[in-house]
C-alpha cells in the first residue's frame, strides 16, 4: 500500500509565534523490530544502503511530518535534504528528550499499556538520522530524561527499543557516538509495594546547576508549605521556594545543549489533562 494511502495530514496551520505547525495521523502500530531502519532507501539516507524494514510505516510519517513543515522544502527528495539544518550545524551539542514515564503502565482497560506512555524508539530512529544529517556526522547527541522516581531506566530503554538504536548507531556511524543518560540521582525501589529504598545513581556525568528563576518561576506566588514531589524531599523542595527564591536543580548536558529536541507521548495527565509538551 502507498504511504499516501496509510496516512493523511490532518491539519496544518501557523501559531501565534509564526511558527509552522503540522499534524499527522496514520499507523497505530509501532514496528517490531529495533532499530527501527526505514522501509525504503531514501535518498537523503545517510547510511546507504539502508537495512530496509518495510514494515516500519513510522518512519515516513516523521519524514512525511518534516516535508509538511516545509523544512528545506527546495531539498526534498535529493541527496541533499537536510531538513534540521537550519537549527542544526556541524560540531552541535543535541540533546533529544524522550518521554519516559515508567516502565509499566496497568488500567482496567488494558492489561498491559506501557507503550501508551513513552515515547516509542521508532519515533525516536528517524529523529535521530536527520540530526546526524544535520551535524554531518560532527556533534554529539545526546537522549536523556528523568522518569518517575520508582521507573527501571533500563527496562524502559529496552521495551522502546531506543537500546538498541543507540547500539546500532555507535556501530554503524563510524565513530560518532550517541549517549542515552538517565539525569536521575536516585531511583526508589519499593518492597512489597510499601517500603521504599532509596538507590544513588549515576545521574548526569556534567553535573547539575541551581538555576533561580526568582519572581520569573510560576511558584512565585504559591505557599511552599503546598509544594511536594512523589518522593523527593519535602523540606529541600520548601527551601529551594521561598523568600522570593524558586530554586530548580537542572541538567550540565541540558543547559550545555546547543539544540533539545522534545518528543512527548500525547496522553492524558491526572492534573493537567494532557502533558504534549509541557516539559
Amino acid at each position: 500500500m502507498r504511504l499516501d494511502e496509510r496516512q493523511s495530514l490532518e491539519g496544518g496551520a501557523t501559531d501565534e509565534f509564526g511558527k509552522k505547525v503540522a499534524i499527522i495521523s496514520g499507523t497505530k502500530e509501532y514496528p517490531l523490530r529495533a532499530p527501527f531502519s526505514p522501509p525504503q532507501n531514501y535518498p537523503e539516507y545517510p547510511f546507504h544502503p539502508a537495512e530496509i524494514d518495510e514494515d516500519n510505516l513510522v518512519y515516513p510519517m516523521v519524514r512525511e511530518l518534516l516535508r509538511k513543515l516545509e523544512l528545506d522544502l527546495a531539498n526534498y527528495s535529493s541527496e541533499t535534504w537536510n531538513p534540521l539544518g537550519s537549527l542544526i550545524k556541524p560540531k552541535d551539542k543535541v540533546v533529544i528528550k524522550p518521554n519516559y514515564v515508567r516502565h509499566f503502565y496497568f488500567s482496567r482497560f488494558l492489561k498491559d499499556g506501557t507503550l501508551s506512555v513513552v515515547t516509542h524508539g521508532a519515533i525516536l530512529r528517524p529523529i535521530i538520522d536527520y540530526v546526524y544529517i544535520a551535524l554531518k556526522g560532527k556533534g554529539e547527541v545526546v537522549i536523556a530524561d528523568a522518569p518517575l522516581a520508582d521507573a527501571d531506566f533500563d527496562k524502559i530503554v529496552t521495551l522502546t527499543g531506543i537500546k538498541d538504536v543507540v547500539n546500532y548507531y555507535n556501530r554503524k556511524s563510524d565513530g560518532f557516538k550517541v549517549n542515552l543518560l538517565d539525569l536521575r540521582q536516585e531511583r526508589i525501589v519499593y518492597k512489597w509495594g510499601i517500603f521504599p529504598k532509596q538507590i544513588k545513581l549515576k545521574g548526569d556525568p556534567a553535573g547539575y546547576l541551581d538555576v533561580d528563576l526568582g519572581e520569573y518561576s510560576q511558584f512565585n506566588d504559591v505557599s511552599p508549605d503546598k509544594l511536594c514531589g512523589p518522593w523527593f524531599n519535602r523540606s529541600r523542595t520548601i527551601k529551594a521556594h521561598r523568600n522570593g527564591v524558586n530554586k530548580n536543580l537542572i541538567s550540565a548536558t541540558v543547559l550545555g545543549a546547543d539544540v533539545v529536541i522534545s518528543v512527548p507521548k500525547l496522553k492524558v495527565h491526572r492534573k493537567a489533562g494532557v502533558t504534549l509538551n509541557l516539559k
